[in-house]
Order: C-alpha cells, then structure tokens, then sequence
C-alpha cells in the first residue's frame, strides 16, 4: 500500500463512513487520486450537492418513450425534460427545439406553420400559437383583413363596410314644367308613374293660368 501525503490538511473525511456527505458518491471517488485535496474534476466528498449518482440514466431509455419529453442529461446521469435528436422527442402537440444531439425544449410551435393553414389567423410568437397574422406568415380567415402588411403581428378585422339608402341616390331635375327622378334599379318602377303623374298635373294648372 502507498502512503500519499494529505495535501489539504484543512479538510477531513470520514475514517467510518465510505461516504462522508451522503450524497450518494463515495469519498474515494470524489476525490480520484486520494490526496485529500479538491483538485480539477474532481467533487467535494463534504458537500452532497455536487455528487453525480452513481445510480440513474445512461441513456434516454431510461427516461421514457421516445416521445415523452424526458432524456437523459449525459453531465449528470440523471432525467431531464428535454429532447433532442438522436433521442428522445416531444409528445405529438408538442415539436422540439433541437434537431441536434443538444438538448432542447418542447413547444407549442417553432413557426406558423405549427398553429394552422395560412387562413387561420394564428401565428407562432414565441414558441406559443397567438391570434394573430401578418406578412411572410399566416393571414386571415376569409372576410377579414390583417392590420399588418410587414412581418410584425398585426390582427384580423372585418373590412368597413358604407351603405347607402334610395334616397341618397335619387337625382331631381326640374324645369320647363317637367320633373324627373331617378332611383336605384332595386326601384320597381312606381316612383317613375308618379313622378310622370305629379309633372302631367302641374303642365295641366299652368296651360289652366294661361
């Protein structure tokens, strides 16, 4: 047996106990080379907060399906939400940010593409499926417009409509004893008779005068 010298005699250990914090990694894998001193990659045999369990996950099928949002961290050997590519993925309302082994998040969507057909009036703003629509993305349903004609999100609206009535448009011309209107063709033709009626009527006073 070697002897190796304690270089951090201001730390102590356990000389009972195979694990001197609990954390679940034993003193002597914490500290690889057995000097007694915290060197680079190595962890605190006092502090349970840094100890990577020795039982968890070696790969994401230990974490579930392959579309349940859980992989495996390879920095920790533990369970994480999360998905990436290989591995596993998000469940089927879900898509994923990642298409690389790093490890991403599972969202709503990643473009509008993922929040209905090009007439939905949704759009994807920040991973989430907003009502919405604007230039470059999805528009608006049939009868509306969209506010927006760049690629800020703007909302869909209803077009403002004017309506007129007969008798905005009814045009009279008068002179020489004659009076004539005119009206829409909605107009079913009676408006003609009486105005052809009032107009014999007032010919007929004015030869009466004479």
């Amino acid at each position: 047996m070697t002897c190796v010298a304690d270089a951090d005699p201001s730390t102590k250990t356990s000389p009972l106990l195979v694990d001197t914090d609990g954390g679940s990694v034993g003193d002597g894998v914490e500290d690889a080379n057995h000097n007694g001193k915290i060197d680079a990659g190595e962890t605190d045999p006092n502090d349970p907060t840094d100890d990577v369990p020795v039982t968890g996950c070696t790969g994401d099928g230990d974490c579930g399906s392959p579309t349940s949002g859980k992989v495996c961290d390879p920095a920790t050997k533990t369970c994480v939400d999360g998905c990436h590519t290989p591995g596993n993925g998000c469940p089927s309302d879900l898509v994923c940010t990642s298409d690389t082994p790093a490890i991403g998040s599972c969202v709503e969507c990643l473009d509008d593409t993922q929040c209905g057909d090009a007439q939905s009036g949704k759009v994807c703003e920040d991973h989430v499926c907003v009502s919405g629509c604007h230039e470059g993305g999805n528009g608006c349903p049939e009868g509306q417009e969209c506010t927006s004609t760049t690629i800020q999100i703007g909302t869909c609206e209803t077009p403002q409509t004017t309506t007129t009535t007969p008798e905005d448009d009814e045009v009279v011309a008068e002179g020489g004893g004659c009076v004539c209107t005119t009206r829409p063709a909605a107009d079913d033709g009676r408006g003609w008779l009486l105005a052809l009626a009032v107009g014999g009527l007032f010919a007929a006073r004015r030869r009466r005068s004479r």
